[in-house]
């Protein structure tokens, strides 16, 4: 899906209360309902493919009794380590990196190739992508500007590249019927 270019910068402190991080001592990044620090997502342009991607998120989550999100790639999580303050001026650079990267017109074409399912809330069904080099590329772009350890190929070490179609604890029954 190819999107029109246009950025949002999203303050952490005007979130509702509900939608900010909160930590819980133990829990692992992906395992629980209570996500622990911020994400970066790369969201699709509205239109057909947006519309697409939230009825296919809306249907599955009605029939699942699950909740619906946006659709989105998550191309950073887990930042929990940082203030607020550093985030937003680190979104700016990102900005900046990237405007040189693509040009004003289109960014990055999202391809998805094949379903994968797994024992964690925020990956319990979702949608492969292709790694395309513009994908790749704005992951590494953004461990560089946040300062996260890279895997040896420029990722997030803890990267998973996935399109989520359902958040949820299910059981494998469920998740096949889906």
């Amino acid at each position: 899906m190819a999107t029109r270019r246009n950025t949002t910068l999203l303050n952490p402190s005007d979130l509702p209360e509900k939608a900010k991080p909160h930590v819980t001592e133990g829990a692992s990044l992906y395992s629980s309902p209570v996500f622990h620090g911020y994400s970066m997502w790369l969201l699709p342009s509205a239109g057909s493919d947006t519309e697409f991607l939230s009825s296919i998120i809306e249907h599955t989550a009605d029939d699942l009794n699950t909740d619906a999100f946006l659709p989105h790639l998550s191309v950073l999580a887990g930042i929990n380590d940082r203030d607020e303050a550093w985030l937003l001026k680190r979104m700016e650079m990102l900005e900046q990196r990237l405007k040189h990267n693509f040009d004003d017109i289109f960014v990055p074409e999202l391809r998805l190739n094949g379903l994968g399912a797994r024992d964690l809330f925020f990956q319990c069904i979702y949608a492969h992508p292709v790694l395309t080099p513009s994908i790749t590329g704005i992951n590494k772009v953004a461990c560089e500007v946040f300062e996260r350890p890279g895997n040896g190929c420029g990722y997030d070490a803890a990267w998973m590249p996935h399109l989520s179609l359902v958040y949820g604890d299910l059981d494998v029954a469920s998740k096949a019927g889906a």
